[in-house]
Order: structure tokens, then C-alpha cells, then sequence
């Protein structure tokens, strides 16, 4: 960052230019002039000669904090400024430890005109904004999530409650805010970070994977820790780190080893134990030992049925895949029959559709049972050097599946793309 000063602390910054940045950092995003001052007003901020601050000398400072690399202007947004994103943590927190989470409620809820001591019919939220920016302050600062999503009663018109909690906390969370966060509020988290890692291929932008582990090491014996051990497995097995699945999936199988727990945390650790047992499952159709990897799924699926109560969606992706692999290595008419129907009723179709990863796998299962022609272009790989389709790692699968000979075959230039 131009002007940026590494060395640079808030310690150093004189009185005036500590409060107006604290008032960007509570405004989170971008935030005018006019914002800021009105915050600064509900505060009773007084610069150095004990007067209010003016939008002639909020100007200057605010010049001055961009000069020093404190502030950024956001040019999408014209007049709007935030504090530098690799210190707004830092100072958010300082004005939370130094102000207290109460007065900074009050003053908040005045610049946004909303007030729930006394609520009425008609109290609520006029923006995500507004909302987002008081969750984000209650949240970090200290307040029982239970107490803070009282405000969901607020958020009316359209307004979406999961949307005000991925801007006020997921969206721009670090690691210094993530040790805010009670514990079982930081396992859902780090559960929704290693889903959008896992289903969406979006790099989180906390250490979700580390702190995914610390956190099973820290609450071995929860619930919530158990949905997370399963995720991690999931990301063990998409990484190529195998090894490391016994011991992390060690403890959910020894609980259920050891207990006979009854009621709905009984079924949720049952099913979690079930899914420990599909990733060693998996683990070993990595190994080539497909018939055992076969047998171990089978006996994970009668089991999920039951206590799921349903026929499809059982298992993760990244378990199911190692499954259908264990039943087209082995390729006898029956496994390929097995592996059809499990495609087909994963894909919720009764025909192969080419819009699905296991839609793609029935088709390439028909056209190698003689049931359909093979065309190469229902398997053509689409990511490129901007974008990556999930979809295509089933494409090159199959494709692989398909291929008939040693010889090699010629990629068109855009294939070769999608294949880097």
C-alpha cells in the first residue's frame, strides 16, 4: 500500500486521529463524512480543543490517516473511505475494549434510527447495513450470541437474517476476531468455512482448516466438534492426506464404542460415527482395495437409511465419490448396475443428465454397459484459467473411465486449459 507505514501504531496516532479512525472501524465498511461525524456526535467526541469535530477538520484528518496508510478511499464508491482491511480488526477491537460494547450500542443505534429499548410493531432494521454493523458489535464485543440474535425479530421487509450475520461476521473475519467468538459460535463457523471450501472451492479467509483442527483438539467430546471432525475429514480426503484421517476420526468412533447414548444427541453422534466409518471407508478405496471399501460402504448406507430416514444424500461428496470408484474398479455387470442406480438416485433423475457430477457418472456408466453412445462432448471440460468448474473433475474422470487403448489422446488448446 502506498504511504503505508509498517512500523506505524494506533499508540502513535495523536488523540483526534485515534477517534475519528475508531469511528471508521465501528462503521466497518465504507462510511462519508457525514456518517462519521454523526457518530462522532452521539459519542460526545471533542477534539483536542474540546470542541465537537467539523467537516472542514474531518476532512484534514481523514487526508492525513490516507497519507499514513491508516484509511482507504473506495473509488465504487464515491466520498466513502474505511479504515486499511489489515488494520481494522485491530482497531475495531481497540474501540470495544476502551468504549465499552454499551455506549457504542446506543450511539450505533442513533446514527442508524434504531432504537429497541422500547420496541414496538414496528421496530425493525432499515438496511442489512444498519443491521450488520450492530450484530457485528455485540457479537465481538462480548454479548451472548443467543442475546444477539434477538435482533432476527427485527430484521423484517425482506430483510434476511443469515445475510446480516455473514456481513456482520464471516464476510471479513480474521484470526484476531475469530478468538472473539464463543466456542460453539466458532465451530459453526469454521463448519460454513470448510463447506464453502469444500462445495464451492472458495478459499476462506480465516486458517479454517488449522483452526478447524485446534478447535476438535481443544472439545474432543461435543456434538458440534463432531460435525466438524466429519468436515475435516472431507477436506483430508480431498487434499490427499489419508493418514491423517485415524486419529482425527479416532475419537467419534471410540464415543460410540463405549456408549449407548439414546435420544436425538444419541441418533446425531450415531450418524456421525456412520459417516467416520465412510471415510475410512473411502481411505480404503484410495488403497485399491476396492471389495472391501465396497463392503464397508454397504454396511454405512443400511445404517444411514435408517437413522435418516431417507434414500439419497447420505453420504458426503467426497466419500460417496470413493464408493462408485470401489464399484467400477471391480466393473463386473452387478457393481456396474449398483453404481447406476446410486448415480441415478443421487442425481434425482431418471435419466443421465450432463448437468451433474453423478449424472455425468450414469452416463458414462450407460455408455459403457452399451446403453448410450459415446459422446466425448457431454464429457468436454469447461474451467479455464478465470473460472474453475467443479463438474469438470467428473468429466475428466470419466473420460478416463472411457478410454479404450494405450494410446494417448490429443487435447484440443482449451482442454489443455481446463486440465492446468
Amino acid at each position: 500500500m502506498s504511504g503505508f507505514d509498517a512500523e506505524a501504531s494506533f499508540a502513535d496516532l495523536g488523540p483526534d486521529q485515534q477517534q475519528v479512525l475508531i469511528a471508521f472501524a465501528l462503521g466497518w465498511t465504507g462510511r462519508t463524512r457525514a456518517w462519521v461525524l454523526g457518530l462522532l456526535s452521539e459519542l460526545s467526541a471533542a477534539d483536542g480543543k474540546n470542541r465537537r469535530f467539523t467537516g472542514e477538520a474531518l476532512q484534514l484528518l481523514i487526508r492525513g490517516l490516507a497519507q499514513t496508510g491508516w484509511l482507504i478511499d473506495l473509488p465504487q464508491r464515491m466520498g466513502q473511505w474505511q479504515v486499511t482491511p489489515n488494520r481494522r480488526s485491530a482497531v475495531f477491537l481497540k474501540a470495544i475494549d476502551g468504549l465499552g460494547v454499551t455506549p457504542l450500542r446506543k450511539a450505533l443505534g442513533a446514527v442508524f434510527r434504531f432504537d429497541d429499548s422500547a420496541p414496538s410493531a414496528w421496530t425493525h432494521f432499515n438496511e442489512t447495513d444498519a443491521a450488520a454493523t450492530i450484530v457485528r458489535l455485540e457479537t465481538f464485543g462480548g454479548v451472548p450470541f443467543e442475546t444477539v440474535s434477538r435482533l432476527r425479530e427485527y430484521c423484517r421487509f425482506g430483510l434476511s437474517w443469515q445475510e446480516v450475520v455473514d456481513a456482520a461476521i464471516t464476510t471479513d473475519l480474521d484470526d484476531r476476531l475469530f478468538a472473539r467468538l464463543e466456542p460453539p459460535l466458532q465451530t459453526v463457523i469454521l463448519e460454513q468455512a470448510l463447506a464453502r471450501l469444500l462445495n464451492d472451492w472458495v478459499v476462506p479467509p480465516i486458517r479454517a482448516v488449522e483452526l478447524a483442527r485446534r478447535q476438535v483438539e481443544r472439545y474432543p467430546a461435543s456434538e458440534a466438534t463432531g460435525r466438524l471432525r466429519v468436515a475435516l475429514a472431507e477436506y483430508t480426503l480431498w487434499s490427499d492426506q489419508p493418514a491423517r484421517l485415524p486419529e482425527l476420526l479416532r475419537p467419534l468412533l471410540d464415543d460410540i464404542a463405549g456408549s449407548q447414548p439414546s435420544g436425538r444427541a444419541g441418533d446425531a453422534l450415531r450418524e456421525q460415527a456412520a459417516l467416520a466409518r465412510s471415510a475410512m471407508a473411502a481411505w480404503l478405496a484410495l488403497q485399491g482395495r476396492w471389495s472391501e471399501s465396497e463392503h464397508a460402504f454397504e454396511e454405512v448406507l443400511a445404517q444411514l437409511r435408517i437413522l435418516g430416514g431417507k434414500r439419497k444424500g447420505l453420504l458426503p461428496e467426497p466419500f460417496a465419490l470413493p464408493y462408485v470408484l470401489s464399484l467400477l474398479a471391480q466393473g463386473s455387470p452387478v457393481h456396474l448396475e449398483r453404481a447406476l442406480k446410486f448415480c441415478l438416485s443421487e442425481s434425482g433423475k431418471r435419466q443421465p443428465s450432463a448437468d451433474s457430477g453423478w449424472g455425468l457418472m450414469a452416463l458414462a456408466l450407460q455408455v459403457r454397459r452399451g446403453d448410450n453412445r459415446l459422446d466425448l462432448g457431454s464429457f468436454k471440460p469447461l474451467s479455464d484459467n478465470h473460472h474453475v468448474y467443479r463438474i469438470d473433475l467428473w468429466r475428466w474422470l470419466m473420460r478416463a473411465w472411457l478410454k479404450t487403448g494405450s494410446e494417448s489422446v490429443d487435447l484440443h488448446p482449451r482442454e489443455q486449459d481446463a486440465a492446468h
